[in-house]
């Protein structure tokens, strides 16, 4: 209650009465900012007691003036930046589980939610259970330095898995694919182990038929190590965001990385619980058709794989 009652009194505050709006556009009349509202109606402002759930609805309507504010350029965007942290901080934008996997059984993923598109992977128990990927290093062929081709690669395999020449295709890539919708705003948790060779790694949310996707890279010998790319029909590859300098976590150790999206397009990229980048993008609006992996050099160990997503995007 004690949390209701806190994030009530934040919508309680006049947006109207804060000095920052010494801001507003010359010319405009707080009555022409203030006919851009609609007054909160939550159960504080219409008289009728709080009752259990109404957590959502406030949060709802919060995010709701926060939007109108914005449009209406009413307040501080540093403010109203403050607000929807505050809205995210009683809110998980990913609530559903969606999808995970710690391969701790059997000798080859589970066929049932994986599709080995190329190259080969296995289980191994030891130090503890993970999914290994071995591609040689000297034997990449186009896969190893083009990333518009690796991405393709990724794409065009899950097409037509296991397509080509079989052993040519082992020895330059590997790739697996889980097909599960996944919500255009969500969640990944992924642990990894790398050896010394790794090169490349990626993995991503696509959708089918090449309708593109979001796909992170990491590249331990690039001048910026992790990087983070959007395929749009009809527009190819763009990269959209990167770390800040190289990230090589080719120690044999377990690593993590959190990948978040959110409803308004927003995603935050975490290495080991550091904040690594930020960037906004909404060119890709449905949801997605499956999560994949593909190993372009090296070696890898993947722990776990788990996926949230939130009921809706934007």
């Amino acid at each position: 209650m004690k949390r209701m009652a806190f994030l009530a009194g934040a919508l309680a505050l006049p947006l109207l009465s804060f000095p920052l709006l010494t801001l507003m556009p010359v010319g405009l009349a707080p009555a022409a900012l203030a006919a851009d509202y609609q007054p909160w109606q939550g159960p504080y402002n219409s008289g009728t007691p709080g009752q259990p759930g109404d957590n959502q609805q406030l949060i709802k309507q919060l995010r709701q003036l926060i939007r109108s504010a914005e449009k209406a350029k009413a307040a501080d965007p540093a403010f109203l930046r403050d607000l929807k942290d505050l809205a995210d901080s009683y809110d998980n934008p990913w609530p559903n589980q969606i999808f995970s996997d710690n391969f701790n059984s059997g000798q080859y993923p589970d066929t049932r939610r994986w599709q080995v598109t190329a190259g080969n992977w296995r289980i191994v128990t030891q130090p503890s259970p993970g999914l290994l990927t071995r591609v040689d290093t000297q034997q990449q062929g186009q896969y190893g330095n083009n990333g518009q081709n690796v991405l393709s690669g990724l794409l065009g395999a899950l097409i037509q898995p296991q397509g080509g020449n079989q052993s040519q295709q082992n020895n330059r890539y590997a790739g697996i694919s889980a097909p599960v919708n996944i919500p255009n705003a969500f969640n990944l948790h992924f642990e990894f182990a790398a050896t010394g060779d790794s090169t490349r790694f990626d993995l991503g949310m696509y959708r089918g038929n090449n309708d593109g996707g979001y796909f992170l890279t990491y590249t331990p010998t690039a001048p910026r190590g992790l990087t983070l790319s959007a395929i749009v029909p009809g527009q190819g590859n763009q990269q959209i965001g990167s770390s800040n300098g190289p990230l090589n976590l080719n120690d044999r150790a377990n690593h993590a990385i959190d990948w978040k999206r959110d409803r308004d397009g927003r995603m935050t990229v975490m290495v080991d619980g550091r904040l690594v980048m930020t960037v906004s993008d909404t060119s890709l609006h449905r949801s997605f058709d499956g999560f994949v992996m593909g190993n372009s050099g090296g070696s890898y160990i993947i722990r776990s794989v788990t996926i949230t997503g939130g009921n809706r995007g934007y």
